[in-house]
């Protein structure tokens, strides 16, 4: 299953020119079998401070569809191989 985690640039170019390339290959892939489109909490809250800085009721439509669009990808909660070499006695959970 392709899935596609999406930064706050293409997001923002989608937003910016909708009939651009980062649109058009977003509406190619969003077809796929079983491809998953999503963004980071992360770029989420990007898109919300920007939303939140210019005050454009507008923009706010607008990243309301883009994240729309999007899922929300969820970080694991287990280790990744850096963090248990930087820290071995790191658990998931806090214990």
């Amino acid at each position: 299953m392709p899935v596609y985690l999406l930064g706050s640039n293409i997001l923002s170019d989608m937003m910016r020119y909708p009939r651009g390339a980062a649109a058009r290959a977003f509406e190619r892939k969003a077809f796929e079998p079983d491809a998953r489109m999503l963004t980071s909490i992360v770029v989420a809250c990007e898109m919300r401070y920007l939303v939140t800085k210019k005050g454009s009721p507008s923009l706010a439509q607008r990243v309301d569809r883009a994240l729309a669009s999007v899922g929300l990808y969820r970080f694991p909660p287990e280790p990744t191989t850096l963090t248990q070499r930087c820290d071995p006695t790191w658990s998931a959970g806090g214990k």
